[in-house]
């Protein structure tokens, strides 16, 4: 049976290949705030993917009267699902799950957790410095019960965590979804607040199945989501978006925007073996999604696959020969679009079969520190920068490098639109 190898895939922003590389590591890839890409290994490690070194590794570190474990070492721990770096600061990284133990002897629960890292990548130490997550054996919130089978049943159970997201504004979003149960939800905090400022959005008023793949937008207040439980003889899929809606001293919430369909391709599976797919229906999933900062473009990826009849019994030699026979999408969603939107078969013209990819990450098109308001580049944005854009005000022509805003990237002059951006950050520091 062919057994694909990991790859990861350098791609255009229309998808088309530059690069495939054997992967260091088999889980997600995610970037940091200076554009570095790192990939995880389930275990618990977080592998730098240009130079290989792993960045920390699972260990189980003492948290309080008690112990975190990052990762699964030996037999303790959980395997490591997601991770997100602090925009601002490449040696803070946010993980999840961990599994915490309050005290010794005490029932362990699982969290997400804020890193920090030694800033060296050949010393891949780090300390646990906030966990987020209440404890559900002290919360007064949690209702235990236990059955006879022994599981321990929590209502309601924020336990299934698996995708985190940060914003340059310091949020932290934890998405926590059980598929057979109403408990879905989408966990708020302040990252330097912690569970003092905890706000859990309940996901069942909207309708929405086994909720799987996460975003915030860095482009303006959004979220989206998207579910794993779609089945569709249309071979359509859905992405959910949200407004963030944060009034005064309310807690913040979110607002249902758009329900978005994307249209996906045939399985090429079906091309060979079409009987495969007589029956007519098909699964289509969306396993990740990125963001292009600059103009608020979702690029999502997934597979289809036709859903074979429950009465096969065996399936064809060249289909288990084959393998895995999913085909691979990717689809663009333009920012504050209605939809629909087609996805296209992502294909590498390198040779290699895309067949199920699992993660997407985007590492172009980033831009500096404070948004290019630090235009001297000493670090600060001070009246050395803002007698470099007075020099060059209503300039078209020659090295603009006042020419900074992002509601129109590099229009090859300098206006009032500069100034506004340049304002936005009088006298921020760490610029560089």
């Amino acid at each position: 049976v062919l057994v694909p190898e990991n790859y990861l895939y350098s791609t255009e922003s229309d998808g088309a290949v530059i690069e495939a590389t054997l992967a260091d590591a088999e889980g997600k890839g995610i970037a940091d705030g200076d554009g570095e890409l790192y990939q995880i290994r389930g275990n618990g490690a977080l592998v730098h993917q240009s130079t290989g070194s792993v960045v920390f590794g699972p260990k189980q570190v003492a948290y309080g009267s008690g112990a975190v474990s990052v990762g699964y070492a030996g037999s303790q721990g959980v395997p490591l699902l997601d991770a997100a770096f602090n925009p601002n600061d490449s040696n803070v990284v946010y993980v999840l799950p961990v599994l915490v133990t309050p005290k010794p002897g005490a029932r362990p629960y699982k969290a997400a957790a804020k890193l920090v890292l030694s800033g060296n990548l050949n010393d891949p130490n780090y300390t646990v410095e906030m966990i987020y997550g209440m404890d559900p054996n002290t919360d007064p919130t949690v209702t235990i019960t236990s059955e006879s089978s022994g599981t321990v049943l929590l209502e309601p159970d924020v336990q299934h965590l698996s995708e985190i997201e940060v914003d340059s504004d310091g949020n932290l979003y934890i998405l926590s979804a059980h598929g057979y149960t109403d408990n879905k939800w989408v966990l708020m905090y302040d990252e330097q607040l912690g569970n003092f400022s905890e706000t859990r959005i309940s996901l069942s008023r909207f309708n929405m199945a086994n909720p799987a793949v996460m975003l915030v937008s860095s482009n303006e207040e959004k979220l989206y989501l998207t579910s794993c439980a779609n089945e569709s003889a249309d071979l359509a899929t859905e992405v959910y978006r949200f407004s963030i809606v944060r009034q005064g001293n309310n807690d913040p919430d979110l607002a249902l925007d758009e329900v978005i369909t994307v249209n996906c391709p045939d399985p090429n599976v079906c091309d060979a073996f079409p009987a495969l797919c007589a029956g007519g229906s098909y699964i289509a999933t969306i396993t990740a999604m990125a963001e292009n900062p600059d103009d608020g473009t979702v690029y999502a990826t997934g597979f289809t696959a036709p859903k074979f009849d429950t009465n096969l019994t065996e399936l064809p030699p060249e289909i288990e020969q084959r393998g895995i026979y999913t085909t691979a999408i990717l689809a663009r969603i333009p920012l504050g679009t209605a939809g629909p939107v087609d996805a296209e078969e992502f294909n590498d013209a390198t040779g290699e079969t895309i067949v199920l990819p699992m993660s997407i990450t985007w590492t172009g098109g980033k831009l500096p520190k404070c948004n290019g308001a630090d235009i001297s580049g000493n670090g600060t944005v001070d009246m050395e920068d803002f007698a470099i854009l007075a020099s060059q005000w209503f300039s078209t022509s020659g090295s603009l490098s006042a020419d900074i805003a992002p509601e129109r990237y590099y229009d090859e002059t300098v206006d009032i639109l500069d100034l506004a951006a340049f304002s936005a950050y009088w006298l921020h520091t760490d610029c560089k």
